[in-house]
Protein backbone atom coordinates (compact mmCIF):
# COMPACT_ATOMS: atom_id res chain seq x y z
CA UNK A 1 0.00 0.00 0.00
CA UNK A 2 2.76 2.48 0.80
CA UNK A 3 4.14 1.99 -2.74
CA UNK A 4 0.86 2.99 -4.45
CA UNK A 5 1.74 6.73 -4.70
CA UNK A 6 4.74 5.72 -6.83
CA UNK A 7 2.27 4.86 -9.62
CA UNK A 8 1.43 8.55 -10.00
CA UNK A 9 4.77 10.25 -9.33
CA UNK A 10 5.62 10.81 -13.02
CA UNK A 11 8.85 8.81 -12.81
CA UNK A 12 9.86 5.63 -14.67
CA UNK A 13 12.61 4.78 -12.15
CA UNK A 14 10.20 4.18 -9.23
CA UNK A 15 7.61 1.43 -9.12
CA UNK A 16 4.79 -0.29 -7.32
CA UNK A 17 5.11 -4.05 -7.00
CA UNK A 18 2.93 -6.77 -5.48
CA UNK A 19 4.27 -8.31 -2.30
CA UNK A 20 3.96 -11.83 -3.74
CA UNK A 21 4.16 -13.53 -7.12
CA UNK A 22 1.25 -12.91 -9.47
CA UNK A 23 -1.92 -14.69 -8.48
CA UNK A 24 -5.60 -14.05 -9.17
CA UNK A 25 -7.42 -11.20 -7.38
CA UNK A 26 -4.44 -8.96 -6.62
CA UNK A 27 -5.58 -5.37 -7.01
CA UNK A 28 -4.55 -1.76 -6.66
CA UNK A 29 -7.05 1.13 -6.47
CA UNK A 30 -6.41 4.79 -7.16
CA UNK A 31 -8.42 7.67 -5.70
CA UNK A 32 -8.41 10.50 -8.24
CA UNK A 33 -9.58 12.98 -5.58
CA UNK A 34 -12.64 14.01 -7.56
CA UNK A 35 -14.80 12.58 -10.33
CA UNK A 36 -13.41 12.95 -13.82
CA UNK A 37 -14.00 11.59 -17.30
CA UNK A 38 -11.66 8.75 -18.28
CA UNK A 39 -11.47 6.68 -21.48
CA UNK A 40 -8.32 4.63 -21.00
CA UNK A 41 -5.02 4.31 -19.24
CA UNK A 42 -1.34 3.73 -19.83
CA UNK A 43 0.52 1.27 -17.61
CA UNK A 44 4.26 1.88 -17.85
CA UNK A 45 6.24 -1.20 -16.86
CA UNK A 46 9.56 0.57 -16.44
CA UNK A 47 12.65 -1.63 -16.49
CA UNK A 48 10.86 -4.76 -15.18
CA UNK A 49 9.16 -5.85 -18.40
CA UNK A 50 8.37 -9.35 -17.11
CA UNK A 51 6.22 -7.91 -14.30
CA UNK A 52 3.39 -7.21 -16.79
CA UNK A 53 -0.09 -8.33 -15.64
CA UNK A 54 -0.93 -11.79 -16.98
CA UNK A 55 -4.66 -10.93 -17.02
CA UNK A 56 -6.19 -7.61 -16.07
CA UNK A 57 -9.63 -6.17 -15.33
CA UNK A 58 -10.22 -2.40 -15.05
CA UNK A 59 -13.06 -1.12 -12.87
CA UNK A 60 -14.38 2.31 -11.96
CA UNK A 61 -16.32 3.76 -9.03
CA UNK A 62 -17.67 7.12 -7.99
CA UNK A 63 -17.71 6.21 -4.27
CA UNK A 64 -14.99 3.56 -3.81
CA UNK A 65 -17.47 0.83 -2.87
CA UNK A 66 -19.75 0.20 -5.89
CA UNK A 67 -17.68 -0.81 -8.92
CA UNK A 68 -18.51 -1.07 -12.62
CA UNK A 69 -16.35 -2.86 -15.17
CA UNK A 70 -14.64 -0.41 -17.51
CA UNK A 71 -12.70 -3.11 -19.35
CA UNK A 72 -13.49 -6.80 -19.35
CA UNK A 73 -10.56 -9.00 -18.37
CA UNK A 74 -7.81 -8.90 -20.97
CA UNK A 75 -4.74 -11.06 -21.35
CA UNK A 76 -2.00 -8.86 -22.76
CA UNK A 77 0.28 -10.54 -25.24
CA UNK A 78 3.67 -10.92 -23.56
CA UNK A 79 5.81 -7.91 -24.44
CA UNK A 80 8.87 -10.09 -25.01
CA UNK A 81 9.00 -9.77 -28.81
CA UNK A 82 8.82 -5.97 -28.73
CA UNK A 83 11.39 -5.85 -25.94
CA UNK A 84 13.74 -8.32 -27.66
CA UNK A 85 13.72 -6.24 -30.84
CA UNK A 86 14.74 -3.12 -28.95
CA UNK A 87 15.15 -3.20 -25.16
CA UNK A 88 13.40 -0.15 -23.70
CA UNK A 89 10.64 0.68 -21.24
CA UNK A 90 7.27 -0.62 -22.46
CA UNK A 91 3.78 0.67 -21.81
CA UNK A 92 0.47 -1.18 -21.98
CA UNK A 93 -2.28 1.07 -23.37
CA UNK A 94 -5.86 0.10 -22.50
CA UNK A 95 -8.81 1.96 -24.04
CA UNK A 96 -12.43 1.64 -22.93
CA UNK A 97 -15.71 3.53 -23.40
CA UNK A 98 -15.70 6.92 -21.71
CA UNK A 99 -16.93 6.98 -18.14
CA UNK A 100 -17.04 9.32 -15.17
CA UNK A 101 -15.20 8.04 -12.10
CA UNK A 102 -13.32 9.05 -8.98
CA UNK A 103 -11.74 5.65 -8.31
CA UNK A 104 -9.98 3.26 -10.69
CA UNK A 105 -9.22 -0.31 -9.65
CA UNK A 106 -6.91 -2.66 -11.55
CA UNK A 107 -7.30 -6.34 -10.70
CA UNK A 108 -4.65 -8.83 -11.78
CA UNK A 109 -6.39 -12.12 -12.58
CA UNK A 110 -3.58 -14.28 -13.96
CA UNK A 111 -0.67 -16.22 -12.50
CA UNK A 112 3.09 -16.00 -12.83
CA UNK A 113 4.71 -18.39 -10.37
CA UNK A 114 8.10 -16.65 -10.42
CA UNK A 115 7.17 -12.99 -10.96
CA UNK A 116 5.44 -10.28 -8.94
CA UNK A 117 3.06 -7.86 -10.64
CA UNK A 118 4.56 -4.42 -11.00
CA UNK A 119 4.23 -1.08 -12.74
CA UNK A 120 6.30 2.08 -12.82
CA UNK A 121 3.53 4.52 -13.68
CA UNK A 122 -0.18 4.79 -14.46
CA UNK A 123 -1.53 7.58 -16.62
CA UNK A 124 -5.27 8.02 -16.97
CA UNK A 125 -6.41 9.07 -20.44
CA UNK A 126 -9.15 11.66 -20.84
CA UNK A 127 -11.64 11.04 -23.66
CA UNK A 128 -9.97 13.36 -26.17
CA UNK A 129 -6.56 11.66 -25.67
CA UNK A 130 -7.98 8.15 -26.14
CA UNK A 131 -10.43 8.78 -29.00
CA UNK A 132 -8.08 8.88 -32.03
CA UNK A 133 -6.80 5.34 -31.49
CA UNK A 134 -7.10 3.53 -34.85
CA UNK A 135 -7.53 0.07 -33.32
CA UNK A 136 -10.49 0.91 -31.07
CA UNK A 137 -11.06 -0.27 -27.50
CA UNK A 138 -8.73 -2.88 -26.08
CA UNK A 139 -5.09 -3.34 -25.11
CA UNK A 140 -1.86 -2.76 -27.00
CA UNK A 141 1.86 -2.32 -26.26
CA UNK A 142 3.95 0.69 -27.21
CA UNK A 143 7.62 1.43 -26.66
CA UNK A 144 8.81 4.66 -25.16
Amino acid sequence: PEQAPLLLDGRQDTRWESETVQRPDQWVALDLGQAQRVAGLRLALGAEVLAYPRALRVEASLNGSSWQTAMEPIEPVPPLIAYARRPRPLTLVVLFPELRTRWVRLTQLGQAPARPWGMAEIELLPPFAASPAPCGPGPGWIGD
